[in-house]
Order: C-alpha cells, then structure tokens, then sequence
C-alpha cells in the first residue's frame, strides 16, 4: 500500500442513518488519509447528498427488510461488481444486512478487509413473531459465517453484546474491538438551562423512530396511567414512522394518540440540540440496543434519562447514579420511574449533571473516532 491513498468503503443501508451515526468517524477518516466512499440508499429527493458531497457516494439499494435467498444473491452479485470497480482497501459493513450482503459480495477476496459493524441485533432477534423465530437459525449461521471470515474485525457497542457475539457467533475475541456506540459532541449537544418557572410541567420525550421494539407504546400507556393519576407533565413523541421496519407504528396510530390528547408526536426533528434543550426528562423504554446515540446526545444536553435495563441501555446509564433503569416490556415499572424523576427535580438536576460528565469521560466522538481510526490503521498495515 505504499506511495497510495488507502480508499476505505462504507457500506449501509440507509443514507441518514450514515449521517447521524458515521459522518463523524468518515470525517476524521478522510482527515488522516483515506479516500473515503460511501455505498448507500439515497433518500428521496436526495435530502443527504449536500452532507454526503465530501465523500464518494455510489447509490446501492438493498431491501432492509427481505432476507429472501434469491435477493440477497442478486444484491450481493450487484455490490461485488461495484466493489470489483472501487477497489477497496477496507470495507466498513454498517448493520446485519450490510454484513450478509457485503460480505457475500466480499468472498474469497483475501485482500479486501471488512471492518462488520452490527450496531444491534436487529428486528430479527428481538421480534416475538413466529416469522422471525423461525428466520433466526438460518440468519444467525448466516451472519457467523461472514464475521469469522478470516479478513474480517468486528466492532461491538457494548461489552454485553461482545460476550455474546463471541458464544453464539464462534468468534475469536482478538477479532472484536469494543467501540461504545457513536459518540457525541459535547460542544453540539450542551447542557443549556431550561426554563426554572415552578408551574412549568416537566417535559417528558421519547425521541427514535416510531417502532415498537423502542417501547413507543409503552411509554404512550405509561403516560395514560400517569395523567390518570393526575401527574402534571407533557409527553412527548419524536420521530418519523419508518414503513419498511416489520416494527413500524403506523401513522395513523401516532396522530390517534395525539388526539387522544395523552402524548404530542412532533415527527422528525432536523434540529436535535434545539429539541433536546426543551426536554427535562428523555425517556427510551427500549427492548434492545447496540449503544443508543439518542441517550448520549440526551446526556450531553443535560436531559435526566429513564430507560431500560437492557443491553446497550445500561451501559450508558448506571441506576440511580446516571439515570434510571426500569424493567423492559413493564408499563408499570416504566411509569413507576417516570413518576420519580418528575416529582423530583433536585433528583432530575443531580442524575443529568452526573450523566453528562460520564458521556464527555467516556463517549464523546473525538473518543469514538480515535477507537476507529485505530482499526482501520491496524488493518491498512496488512495490506
């Protein structure tokens, strides 16, 4: 690789979820040398291209919601002829279907080496559906196969996942590195004070996509219990349906709570500073995350967060000292929680001062971009 540019490829489903999540990370790689390209779906109208202008961008479609044995071939013929053409260096597979595709794509070329991203376990494994069930063996001995692939890393968000990753997948642990979610910048995401008038309700926010596995309805009837029991406070909705997830709330169901008059659905926000400076308490009732950006940037912002004690979840919040932690898939635990961090404000006030102190130690994406940044060099002097 001496005497040229290294090109580094990432490859992901959706292009806003490369804008949210990695635009930092390509940035600081482009920075140190890369030729950076990113092989993705464009959004309608091509809302992204203006960010994503300063990097290569090759649109690629891939079915988000199919692991059909015939389109996954298709898809994965399609994308080894754009990888034959690009020649990559490292590829960097972003999310489970990124990872079966690419690394289809990717077989048998020893000197292609893929960095597999799976930020999360995905719909598949945290879906009760018998469909999903049944699709789990397959997908999962799937998935092994391109994660042991003997040119492959694997980065894991959290050290739960990690542990798992490496009994159920067969992995080697020297071909895991540990990255702790996306990170966040602290001089974006800053803890502005909120309004201080006694009478003001506390705001209460659910910010995501609108899915079910994000505990959407069950924060929707933690607040119905709560305003029954006369509890002052607004609660909020933030996100974009998102009609191709197997877990999508429809719309028609959001706009029907909003009318009941029990939550405000805001839709997506452009502007997540400003919406988070609003916010008094951030609420993700999750059933199962890699490492959610949304609580750090929550942190960040000096929100008290409330949320799961699940995997992903956890590792940002520590019970009691950082936040809350409630029993997943449990209204009332949920409400339970909600409840005590709002007739509470001193404890609101001492839980986000400590949470935001333990985002800029431990998550901020100067951080989360040297970790990368080691990979990938660790990789380019293989080659």
């Amino acid at each position: 690789m001496q005497g040229r540019t290294p090109r580094l490829v990432y490859l992901i489903t959706e292009d806003w979820f490369f804008v949210s999540h990695f635009m930092n990370r390509a940035r600081a790689a482009k920075a140190a040398g890369y030729d950076v390209q990113i092989v993705t779906r464009r959004s309608t109208g091509g809302v992204h291209d203006g960010r994503l202008s300063e990097f290569g961008l090759t649109e690629f479609e891939m079915s988000r919601n199919s692991l059909n044995p015939v389109g996954l071939a298709a898809e994965a013929l399609r994308l080894r002829r754009i990888y034959r053409a690009m020649a990559p260096d490292i590829v960097h597979h972003v999310g489970l279907k990124a990872i079966i595709v690419g690394g289809l794509a990717a077989f048998g070329n020893r000197s292609l080496h893929v960095v597999n991203a799976p930020v999360g376990m995905g719909f598949i494994f945290t879906s009760p559906s018998l469909k999903m069930r049944l699709l789990r063996g397959p997908v999962r001995m799937l998935i092994g196969m391109m994660l042991r692939a003997p040119n492959a890393v694997t980065i894991v968000e959290n050290s739960e996942d990690r542990a798992e990753f490496i009994s159920r997948f067969g992995l080697d642990p020297t071909s895991t590195e540990l990255i702790e979610g996306a990170g966040v910048d602290p001089d974006v995401y800053v803890d502005r004070p909120r309004d201080a008038n006694p009478d003001r309700p506390p705001v209460v926010m659910l910010a995501a996509r609108m899915l079910r596995e994000k505990g959407v309805g069950e924060f929707v009837e933690a607040a119905r219990l709560l305003k029954g029991r006369g509890l002052k406070a607004q609660f909020v909705l933030v996100g974009a349906p998102d009609p191709v997830n197997p877990g999508a709330i429809p719309e028609e169901t959001l706009k029907a709570w909003q009318a009941e008059g029990i939550v405000s659905w805001a839709g997506h926000s452009n502007d997540m500073p400003a919406m988070l400076t609003w916010a008094d308490i951030v609420c993700l009732p999750s059933y199962r995350e890699g490492l959610p950006k949304v609580l750090l940037e929550a942190a960040s912002a000096g929100c008290a967060l409330v949320t799961t004690d699940v995997p992903g979840c956890r590792a940002i919040v520590a019970h009691e000292k950082t936040g809350l932690l409630v029993k997943p898939r449990d209204v009332a635990s949920l409400a339970d929680g909600l409840a005590r961090m709002i007739e509470d404000p001193a404890l609101r006030a001492s839980l986000a001062q400590a949470g935001r102190e333990r985002v800029l130690a431990r998550f901020s994406d100067a951080v989360v971009n040297q970790k990368t940044l080691a990979v990938y060099r660790n990789l380019a002097g293989r080659l």
